[in-house]
């Protein structure tokens, strides 16, 4: 016989002899609604709870509610955890029991409630609500599954209740403790300062919620940068607890003097202020820090305060100009020509003292977002903070200059406001030197992103270029290298090739010319009869003639064609009051050009 056996079956015996006697004899019967689930603390409301405590031998921990807010009040002051509170306080208001040890079981016990661990407790819950007080006494484990002996004070019977309650109940202190090392969503600041040794810089936010350095110079701030960094700064959780003791050497911890603080202020005064120092030498990714309104020491990721090292000046505004685009109502260039375009009220854009030139709104709107992302090149961007003569940078007076105007009516009339003015200057290895109105810094900006701010009128020109109808066309002319081929359209309405024999356009030359007749710029690319030849535009080239009727009037387009662009479209060019432009043409529309509007051996003459 194994005796290892026997014991096994000696332990199986014991085990289930135990559960018949703690817990099978109490369940319920089927017929015993006495006996059936019910709640542990009838009279009780979650929402009326103002304070909890909850000892475990000699140590206890107490918080308390004021205003809807928790708070540890002992062993140390400190903000809570308030959602691990209220879900203890609503798992109380949820707790229920199908067995109940009675009194006169408890009686037969030869220790009494000592032999459930009610007596003492283990751990002791009181609830407060006003002066009212509830308490419940929570004893040993059960021999068998995982439940736990409780006990409600004022009452003699014993519940048997499930191990998922003593899981919301804190294992120490920390657990219900704040853990943010930052609760700034809770403060009332304006006003964010970092120091660290001789290092120093202070940021304010005015009325517009706007930031600014103000210390050690005053420029503009980067908004979003410093808005995101404050966001997550109110998620830095706290990772260990390390002392309360306002008297504990600071020293050892790189916290006297502190490395760096944190100070956020509401004007002159400090709300928050939080001391920094050294790792600790077995997990340098902890930092010790010092909360200055508990004066406790804590270790938190070091990996939040890196964005605070860095120098004050990646804490500017990179942007050159700030405006909001909906307030622009008038736009003056000065470059290679000096014009304005005024917002009419029907949004289109029109050139001031111009009745025949409309601008072409999406050209305008890509103008206003190039000046709203034109950013200064990295550090060295920032060439002058304050300069006295801006002669040697080519800004005095500026070589370009745009201004950006809205409309304010006062009592009187109606006047123009600057809301936001670029001069551009000399061009500086690969940048331009450029100032913002209002401002006597001098930065340098990408010589790229100036390329893409237009210098003359044409370069903002409507690029629907002109509007008819195919079948309007009554005359086609194509020339290309010195010979030509011609259509006019015939009685029957058809295009005709003057040709022996005549022969008629195919189909897909209708659909060409109608395409033709809502001609549209890709972009806008340069201006003059000098310029024609660097875009293969010369004498002899593809070019195409058009007559178009228009009731009784006739008018004749032409359109010049050269090599491709780097964009894969097509050069061509058009005269605008006699001065020739030239555009870019879709690529797929010069397919069907070179299709039905060239010329081919077979029928050039």
């Amino acid at each position: 016989m194994s005796w290892k056996n026997t014991w096994i079956l000696v332990g199986v015996a014991a085990g289930l002899f135990a559960f018949i006697f703690f817990v099978e004899r109490r369940l319920p019967s089927n017929g015993n609604q006495a006996n059936a689930p019910r709640l542990v603390l009838a009279d009780y409301a979650a929402g009326d709870v103002t304070a909890v405590e909850i000892q475990v031998g000699e140590k206890s921990l107490r918080v308390e509610r004021t205003n809807a807010v928790w708070r540890v009040t002992a062993p140390v002051p400190y903000p809570a955890q308030q959602g691990r509170i209220q879900s203890l306080l609503e798992g109380c208001s949820k707790l229920r029991s199908q067995i109940a040890i009675t009194t006169s079981e408890i009686a037969n016990q030869q220790r009494g409630l000592a032999d459930y661990g009610l007596h003492p407790p283990r751990i002791t819950l009181r609830l407060f609500e006003g002066a009212k007080r509830q308490e419940v006494l929570i004893g040993d484990k059960t021999p068998v599954g995982e439940r736990y002996y409780l006990q409600v004070g004022g009452k003699n019977e014993v519940y048997i209740v499930d191990d998922t309650f003593l899981q919301l109940l804190p294992r120490n202190m920390d657990e219900w403790r704040d853990n943010s090392m930052l609760n700034v969503r809770n403060l009332a600041f304006n006003r964010i300062e970092v120091r660290s040794g001789q290092r120093s810089f202070e940021l304010q936010r005015d009325t517009n919620l706007l930031w600014h350095i103000t210390k050690p110079m005053q420029a503009r701030a980067d908004n979003p940068k410093i808005n995101r960094i404050v966001e997550e700064l109110s998620l830095w959780p706290v990772r260990f607890f390390v002392s309360d003791d306002p008297n504990v050497p600071l020293e050892p911890y790189g916290l006297q003097p502190p490395q760096m603080e944190l100070i956020f202020g509401q004007g002159s005064n400090d709300l928050a202020v939080v001391q920094f120092g050294h790792s600790p030498t077995n997990d340098t990714g902890l930092v010790y820090a010092r909360r200055m309104s508990h004066t406790n020491v804590v270790l938190a990721p070091r990996d939040w305060l890196e964005p605070l090292r860095a120098p004050f000046t990646t804490f500017r505004d990179k942007r050159v100009l700030s405006f909001e685009a909906a307030q622009v109502e008038q736009i003056d260039i000065r470059s290679d020509e000096t014009f304005s375009l005024r917002r009419a009220t029907n949004g289109v854009w029109q050139v001031a003292s111009q009745t025949n030139f409309t601008a072409d709104a999406e050209l305008v709107q890509y103008l206003l977002n190039n000046l709203a992302e034109l950013e200064v090149i990295g550090a060295d961007g920032f060439v002058k903070d304050v300069v006295t003569d801006f002669t040697p940078f080519g800004l005095e007076p500026a070589l370009q200059q745009y201004t950006l105007l809205a409309s304010r009516t006062n009592s009187v009339a109606v006047t123009n406001v600057v809301l936001a003015q670029l001069d551009l200057g000399s061009n500086h290895i690969g940048s331009v030197y450029a100032r913002r109105v209002g401002e006597d810094s001098v930065y340098a900006v990408p010589v790229s992103d100036v390329r893409r701010l237009p210098k003359a009128l044409y370069e903002l020109r409507e690029r629907r270029l002109w509007s008819f109808v195919g079948t309007n066309v009554t005359r086609v002319k194509i020339q290309q290298g010195g010979r030509a081929r011609l259509f006019t359209r015939n009685t029957r309405n058809n295009l005709e090739e003057n040709a022996i024999p005549p022969a008629l356009a195919p189909l897909s030359t209708e659909a060409t010319l109608e395409n033709l007749g809502r001609l549209r710029a890709e972009k806008w690319v340069a201006r003059g009869e000098e310029r024609l030849a660097v875009y293969g535009i010369v004498p002899d080239g593809h070019e195409i003639l058009f007559d178009v009727t228009n009731g009784e009037r006739v008018q004749t387009y032409r359109l010049r064609l050269g090599k491709s662009a780097p964009s894969r479209n097509q050069y061509a060019a058009l005269d605008f009051d006699g001065v020739p432009v030239v555009f870019e043409l879709s690529r797929e529309l010069y397919q069907d050009i070179l299709r039905d509007l060239t010329l081919t051996p077979a029928t050039s003459q």
